[in-house]
């Protein structure tokens, strides 16, 4: 994806489709997860990038007219599927692939809405990291407007877990990563808390993975933790944060850190 489009304004299908296989799934209250290659963080409003490779001359296999791919040290968006974060299967029109624009804070989500059985309706919805708002199309049908919010706002939620996720020094995806395929290996995370009423009141542990540093990070706001700081592996502390709804919110400079 080295050539992004403009940002135009979303759009849905004037007709449904038939989709024999099509899947009905309840709103409920599930997230969407990484059902892709996690390949690496890279900078801007959209975070999913990956490694820019080039081809060159194969010095083990001279008969070979193709050549071997090699890492260069760049980096570029790339449009990535994710699905819901229950059962790890073939969701057929639950995918939801996402695809970034040039220069711009907004985020093309593209989908399918299910109709009725065997019907399924073709939609793009736009989703602004800067606004943090989702942008549907016109003419989107009563009867698919609360399923087209829905699952746009869980988009943006999915998008801000990721780039949450970048902030905290994460190279690549790991917690979004869907957990069948989300890989084994984890880095430790230092977590430190403080108190709003007691700066002398902190506390600090360092965690095995990302996974129970999170948990600890929920477990402690309980407890009247205020503010915290992160450390994944090797990487540089991370900026502080609250934990307001169970989201972060980060704190430019807190007071007497």
């Amino acid at each position: 994806m080295s050539k992004l489009a403009k940002y135009r304004p979303p759009s849905i299908a004037s007709q449904d489709e038939f989709d024999g296989h099509a899947i009905e799934l309840e709103l409920g209250n599930w997230a969407y997860a990484l059902d892709d290659a996690p390949g690496v963080y890279g900078p801007g409003w959209y975070p999913f990038h990956r490694v820019v490779m080039r081809r060159e001359f194969d010095p083990e296999n001279r008969t070979a007219h193709v050549g071997r791919d090699v890492a260069t040290d760049k980096i570029e968006p790339r449009a990535v599927r994710i699905s819901p974060d229950k059962e790890f299967l073939s969701w057929r029109n639950e995918y939801v692939t996402l695809h970034p624009y040039r220069n711009d804070a907004r985020v093309k989500a593209v989908t399918n809405l299910f109709v009725e059985r065997g019907t399924v309706r073709l939609i793009e919805i736009a989703v602004d990291l800067r606004e943090q708002t989702v942008i549907l199309p016109d003419g989107v049908p009563d009867a698919l407007r609360e399923q087209a919010e829905v699952k746009g706002q869980r988009v943006l939620h999915f998008l801000n877990a990721a780039r949450s996720e970048r902030r905290r020094g994460l190279a690549a995806p790991h917690t979004i990563v869907h957990r069948a395929i989300r890989p084994a290996d984890d880095e430790p995370m230092l977590v430190i808390g403080r108190t709003n009423d007691s700066p002398t009141r902190r506390r600090q542990q360092r965690f095995a993975s990302v996974d129970l540093g999170e948990a600890a990070i929920t477990r402690w706001a309980n407890q009247g933790y205020s503010i915290f700081w992160t450390q994944v592996g090797d990487g540089p502390l991370a900026k502080p944060f609250r934990m307001v709804d169970g989201e972060r919110a980060e704190i430019d400079c807190p007071p007497d850190q």
